[in-house]
């Protein structure tokens, strides 16, 4: 619902409350005290303050969205136009207790009842014939009250007693509030389509009703009052009275004219500004009719395809489409005319691309938009065209190196994969031909020969790791998958993991608040949190207990994950060499490792599309962020 649907309900509630507080005023006041009334001494019926009261109650269920509230609106309307149209004027005039109760209503009264009893039914309706029934009762109601009124504020009875019993003046403006405020819950229906709409004449028509009205009664009055008091003869007031009429006709003619002119103006700007915009265009555009006929080019479109625009107006627009279009043309037209949505053409291959010529039969490839406008008139076709053969170039060069690239990456992992077995081959061979001296020659190693024979396994050992290390970080990312990961369950079981390395140094760890549930790698991103939680435990100084914090924040598209921990710190200028592959800070001797761990952190958060980093914690320590992209909610394989 928007804010002016939102309006007029809450005017619909607030007059049927008024109607129920009049006819309780009525019920209880209003009958038994017969105040007098000071545009007549006509009080409001009894039965008349009941209907009202019921009318009101009905609106107000019928406005709520329950149904049992709904059939309860029905049964008190009902009531409503069964009373007045059983329970005429006069069928119990007569009796002293009816009388005295001031019972019966005047017969326009039981009809306005009953057109509003008919009209509330009715409004809910699914037919939209019936709920333009409704709307229509609910104008003739007001008019009819309105026409009471008028006869009350210039004192012509006539006019609030249509020779019947008169109406009271509280009945009459009861309907009108009633009337009125209900019909503007259709308000595209009846009457009151005319002064809600948003088109000039409905503005228009808002803008004139209220001149011509109170124009049209103070005429009306001093009419009445002249024939009252014979101001004027006769012929001179009525020719008065049409000097008056003109001057007020030609006031709001003018003013009308003013006002349409305006709009006019306003209008001829709008569609001159179109053309501009549409002639300043980077690209061709063509707007054409239902026909196929073309009404306007731009001037990219001379560019393009080499025809001036008055040889284009009026020609079809099959001319400027590429060949591929034109055997089943017609049914695309019929097509795009019938559902008035924006289409496009692109092609997706080499042989699929539309190819269109210009007017000297050079052909180039374009896409195409089709887009419906809506004018007062009819619907027109803007088609936008696009040379897309630059484009197509640079789309061109980019696949061959995108092959080409691909080739290298196979390359380079072949590569990768037969050095690292390779040159494990001939360190397995160095490490079988030490083992054989230790078992063959035994009493010729002495203590120094044990010495270097240990020195050479143990590089060979170090060789063998950084050899396994290269062709891990070969791999990673390779055969990846992305799924939904819950990184409060991920870390969990890393660090069930890390229990054993946990244990023997004492260490705690703390996760501050939820981790988020991500799209992701899930087995890179679990040898993410492994590696950073276990150089935090690892580089800490001796004697110190590890504290690590795991903690996480959303921002502009990504989730920001930090590792604290209060361990020995990393020197500021190396912030950058940790993460290159085999740069290590300190000797081997003091903590183990080797220089591959930040550096497949840096491939994994990179391959997230984020970063990583490492700052100086306040206290002492080191604080790692990085970054995933917040994917979450979309499919990605």
């Amino acid at each position: 619902m928007n804010n002016t649907q939102e309006t007029y309900c809450k005017l619909a509630r607030l007059s049927a409350v008024m109607v129920i507080l009049l006819g309780i005023y009525v019920l209880f006041f209003k009958t038994i005290s017969r105040l007098p009334v000071n545009l007549g001494d006509l009080p409001m019926a009894l039965d008349s303050g009941f209907c009202f009261l019921l009318l009101g109650i009905s609106l107000l269920l019928q406005l709520t969205a329950k149904k049992e509230f709904k059939l309860l609106s029905f049964i008190f309307s009902a009531v409503v136009g069964i009373h007045a149209l059983v329970l005429p004027p006069g069928i119990l005039s007569g009796h002293p207790a009816v009388e005295r109760l001031n019972f019966g209503m005047a017969p326009q009264t039981a009809l306005c009842f009953c057109l509003c009893s008919v009209a509330v039914i009715l409004r809910q309706a699914r037919l939209t014939i019936l709920r333009k029934a409704s709307a229509y009762a609910f104008n003739t109601v007001t008019l009819i009250a309105l026409v009471v009124t008028i006869g009350y504020l210039i004192s012509v009875p006539e006019l609030y007693s249509f020779s019947f019993v008169p109406m009271s003046i509280y009945a009459a403006v009861g309907f009108i509030i009633f009337s009125a405020s209900a019909s503007l819950l259709n308000p595209n229906m009846g009457l009151t389509s005319v002064f809600t709409g948003k088109k000039i004449g409905n503005i228009m028509a808002r803008r004139i009703f209220a001149e011509l009205i109170i124009s049209i009664i103070l005429l009306g009055y001093l009419h009445v009052l002249d024939h009252r008091y014979h101001w004027f003869s006769h012929e001179f007031s009525a020719a008065l009275q049409t000097v008056i009429l003109i001057f007020i006709g030609l006031f709001i003619i003018w003013e009308t004219s003013e006002k349409l002119n305006n709009a006019q103006a306003e209008k001829d700007m709008a569609q001159e500004n179109f053309k501009i915009a549409v002639d300043s265009a980077p690209y061709a555009l063509v707007i054409s009719n239902a026909d196929g006929k073309i009404i306007l080019a731009n001037h990219q479109t001379e560019l393009l395809y080499g025809y001036k625009k008055r040889e284009l107006i009026g020609q079809s627009v099959k001319l400027l489409l590429p060949k591929i279009m034109h055997n089943d043309y017609e049914e695309r037209k019929a097509s795009f005319f019938r559902r008035q949505v924006t289409v496009h053409f692109k092609g997706t291959e080499d042989d699929e691309m539309l190819i269109t010529a210009d007017k000297y039969g050079n052909e180039f490839p374009v896409e195409m938009v089709f887009i419906p406008i809506k004018t007062e008139r009819e619907v027109l076709c803007l088609t936008s065209v696009i040379d897309v053969t630059e484009r197509k170039k640079y789309e061109d060069i980019i696949k061959r190196q995108v092959t080409e690239l691909q080739f290298k990456n196979q390359e380079l992992e072949q590569f990768n994969y037969i050095a690292s077995h390779d040159l494990q081959e001939p360190l397995r061979t160095v490490a079988n031909y030490i083992q054989l001296l230790e078992e063959d020659y035994p009493e010729q190693i002495n203590d120094e020969i044990k010495v270097h024979l240990s020195a050479m396994d143990a590089a060979i050992v170090r060789m063998s790791t950084l050899v396994k290390s290269l062709l891990i970080f070969g791999k990673l990312g390779r055969n990846k998958k992305m799924t939904l990961i819950d990184c409060s369950v991920l870390v969990e079981n890393v660090l069930s993991d890390l229990s054993s390395l946990i244990s023997s140094k004492n260490a705690v760890i703390e996760v501050e608040g939820k981790l988020p549930i991500l799209n992701g790698y899930e087995t890179e991103l679990r040898l993410l949190f492994q590696n950073l939680i276990n150089n935090a435990i690892k580089f800490t100084a001796p004697g110190t207990t590890p504290f690590v914090t795991i903690s996480c924040s959303e921002e502009k598209g990504f989730y920001s994950f930090y590792i604290a921990d209060n361990g020995i710190g990393i020197d500021p200028q190396y912030n950058e060499k940790i993460f290159h592959i085999f740069q290590r800070l300190n000797k081997a001797e003091e903590f183990e490792g080797h220089g591959i761990g930040l550096a497949h952190c840096k491939k994994i958060a990179e391959m997230h599309g984020g970063k990583i980093w490492a700052e100086p914690r306040e206290g002492g320590g080191t604080v790692f962020t990085f970054t995933i992209l917040n994917l979450k909610g979309y499919e990605t394989a």
